[in-house]
């Protein structure tokens, strides 16, 4: 567990949290523009029933911020969704070519309460999410950053790829 100038804390997020987690990965997608009112509650309950499939298998990590005094007020987080991609070339932090094994993270679902917001909740986050992928063996971290969280990503060693994304014409909501 980490602390920022003593005022928040982070932990692992357990089963328990899907709720909270999905409030904040709703809230995410709305403070973006991306998420209406009316699917408000649909994102929030496919969510919890993601985490609760994904969580126990460790397929998803999760981290909250919290304020020390007050545990139960939960100030942000973000997680980590574990997938296993094919071996590709890399250069190490020695500047070493080497082939990866291929396990990635994605991070997603990094949120800041609106009352904490520019106050290090997301840094201290992801200092976290960093950590945990050296102490894993993580051969890499990807994300897909919102305007306002570049700054941050970028500042923490993120660098901008050529990803690209196809959205299909016709989108399957089952």
């Amino acid at each position: 567990m980490q602390q920022s100038e003593g005022k928040i804390a982070v932990r692992l997020a357990t089963v328990e949290d899907a709720a909270i987690i999905a409030v904040h990965r709703a809230q995410m997608f709305y403070d973006m523009g991306s998420l209406v009112d009316e699917l408000l509650e649909p994102m929030k309950d496919a969510t919890i029933a993601y985490l609760q499939r994904t969580i126990p298998v460790g397929e998803y990590v999760g981290w909250l911020a919290y304020e020390p005094h007050n545990p139960m007020r939960i100030v942000g987080g973000a997680g980590v969704l574990i997938r296993q991609i094919p071996p590709f070339a890399t250069i190490d932090a020695s500047g070493n070519r080497r082939i990866a094994k291929g396990k990635q993270g994605l991070v997603v679902n990094v949120y800041a309460h609106p009352s904490v917001r520019r106050r290090g909740v997301a840094t201290l986050v992801m200092n976290e999410i960093l950590d945990w992928s050296s102490r894993e063996r993580i051969d890499r971290l990807v994300l897909h950053a919102s305007e306002q969280g570049k700054p941050l990503y970028e500042k923490i060693g993120f660098i901008m790829t050529n990803e690209m994304r196809y959205a299909p014409p016709v989108l399957h909501t089952s």
